[in-house]
Formats: structure tokens, C-alpha cells, sequence
């Protein structure tokens, strides 16, 4: 990926994580020096994807995010039907669900439920930590033998603070086959307990339900509700 495009890719998450943002806070956001910021933006906002509120007044998302938006919802269709699942499993579990795909080498949240609601600032993240956390070590284990292998090729083995445990690449594979038949994972690290379920695949990638808090905090019938949750989705053979 082109420097540029990260750092205007940076910039449109930013813009999208709260409602008025100026020139400063975005160039600390996202790291950049506020003259390049300043480029970035105002090409921006001559093509629509940014407003500047006034001259030297703060920036907001612009015009043409919203409708591109509203033409095609990002697979609205799976995240409609999964939501209100997400939803009462939160609220009998007292704790995050999360809705995750695979997105080429990327594990994409696509729905963060909190007992409290829906978190959109996250509900489009991506990240390519697909070895430290459930739902990544899930969605890896049930690729195609040919995709995993070319995926793994690409990642390489997993650090140890990824995935303890794991040395070799056929401790790897043993593991990935045994998850894939298993269904599910329950994982520890320092920050989070969690644990997924596989729900099925949607426009061919893998879709993985997950639940998460903090060591010690996770609720003792988590995986048997994540299980039951699965259960009610109807995701369709795509």
C-alpha cells in the first residue's frame, strides 16, 4: 500500500470516530505533520470526501462517504440479521459480542454489541492479528487447505506472544485441524479471556460470533450461550 493512501485511509477513520475534528487533533490522530494533514485534507474536501466546517474551522466526514453508504450498506444484510442475536447475548452475558469475517489476510470486525449498544467506532476495524486472538485462529482454521497454506506462507509462524505454545509449523497445523473440528476456541492472554464459535461463511469468506472480557471476568457460560447464539443465526450457504 502507497504512503499516501495509508495516511488518507488514517484520515477518513478519523474523521468518522467523532463528529468535528481540527486540523491538530487529526495530525496527532493519525501521526502525520500538520502541513501534510493540511495537504491531505484539503484535497479531501475538494473531492467530497471531507467538509471544513469554516475557513480554519474544524473538518467532518463530507458528502460522498454518506452515499456510498446509502447505495450499498457493507454487507448490511449479514450484520442486520446477526445484530439482534449479538444483542441479547450481550445483555444475558454481561459482556462484549463481537461479529468477525475474513477479509483476505485481515480479521474484520464487522459488529461490536457492549451491553450498552452498538459501538461503531469499531464496527468496521481491521486488523491482521489473525494468531492472538479467538475469532483469528478460528476463521484460519477453516480455510481451504490450499488458502490456509498461502495465507500461512504469507503471515508466517506466529510469534510466541501470539500464540503460545506454537513452535512448529506442524503444531500449527495440528492445531488449526483440531479447531477446525472442534468448532470453537476458548483463549487466554494478559489482556482478554475469550471465546468463538464459527457461524458460516458469507460471500464465500468465514463469519466467527466471539465474546471477550477481561482475565478473570468472563462469564462462566459464555461458550455454552456463544454455541446456543450460533445456533439461532441464519447465515445461508454463499
Amino acid at each position: 500500500m502507497s504512503r499516501s493512501l495509508a495516511r488518507t485511509t488514517a484520515l477518513l477513520d478519523a474523521l468518522a470516530e467523532r463528529p468535528l475534528a481540527s486540523l491538530g487533533e487529526l495530525a496527532e490522530r493519525c501521526h502525520l505533520p500538520p502541513a501534510t494533514c493540511a495537504r491531505l485534507l484539503a484535497a479531501l474536501v475538494r473531492l467530497d470526501w471531507a467538509d471544513q466546517v469554516a475557513p480554519r474551522g474544524p473538518y467532518r466526514l463530507g458528502l460522498r462517504p454518506q452515499l456510498l453508504a446509502e447505495r450499498r450498506p457493507y454487507l448490511e444484510e449479514l450484520v442486520r440479521n446477526v445484530r439482534p442475536v449479538a444483542a441479547r447475548l450481550a445483555a444475558r452475558l454481561g459482556q462484549s459480542v463481537v461479529v468477525v469475517r475474513l477479509r483476505g489476510d485481515r480479521r474484520q470486525v464487522l459488529l461490536l454489541r457492549s451491553p450498552q449498544g452498538d459501538n461503531a467506532e469499531i464496527s468496521s476495524a481491521q486488523d491482521q492479528d489473525l494468531y492472538g486472538t479467538a475469532t483469528g485462529r478460528l476463521l484460519l482454521a477453516h480455510l481451504a487447505p490450499r488458502h490456509r497454506n498461502l495465507l500461512i506462507a504469507h503471515l508466517g509462524l506466529p510469534q510466541p506472544r501470539q500464540w503460545p505454545g506454537i513452535l512448529l509449523r506442524d503444531e500449527l497445523d495440528h492445531e488449526l485441524r483440531r479447531l477446525r473440528r472442534q468448532g470453537w476456541i476458548e483463549c487466554r492472554t494478559h489482556q482478554w479471556h475469550s471465546c468463538a464459535s464459527w457461524a458460516g461463511r458469507w460471500d464465500g469468506e468465514g463469519v466467527c460470533l466471539g465474546t471477550f472480557a477481561s482475565p478473570g471476568r468472563l462469564h462462566p457460560n459464555s461458550m455454552a450461550e456463544l454455541r446456543s447464539a450460533v445456533k439461532a443465526l441464519d447465515i445461508p450457504p454463499r
